[in-house]
C-alpha cells in the first residue's frame, strides 16, 4: 500500500483497484519517471552542448529541425535504411 501512497494514489482509489488495474498504473507510473528523467538527461546535455556554441542557433531553427525528425520515413527511405543496416551488420 505504501507503493500506491508513493505513485500518487489515494487510499479509495486502491480499495477499489483489482491487483491486475494496480500493476498497470504502476507500469505506467515508472514509464512516465523514466520519460522525465531522459527528459532532464537531454536538457542537461543540450545546455552543457550549447555552452560551448561559439554561434547559436536560432530557437525556431531548432524546433523545426524537431519537427521534421518526427516524420514517417517513406517506402524508399525505410528499405535503404534496413539495406545500410544490413550491411553494418556484416549481412550480403
Amino acid at each position: 500500500m505504501s507503493i500506491a501512497f508513493e505513485i500518487g494514489l489515494s487510499q479509495k482509489e486502491y480499495d477499489y483497484m483489482t491487483p491486475f488495474e494496480f500493476s498497470l498504473y504502476v507500469k505506467a507510473y515508472n514509464k512516465r519517471i523514466k520519460y522525465e528523467q531522459d527528459e532532464r538527461v537531454t536538457q542537461a546535455y543540450l545546455t552543457a552542448y550549447w555552452q560551448r556554441v561559439n554561434k547559436m542557433p536560432k530557437l525556431q531553427d531548432v524546433l523545426q529541425n524537431k519537427q521534421q525528425q518526427k516524420n514517417q520515413m517513406t517506402d524508399k527511405q525505410m528499405f535503404n535504411m534496413v539495406k545500410s543496416l544490413h550491411a553494418a551488420f556484416g549481412g550480403e
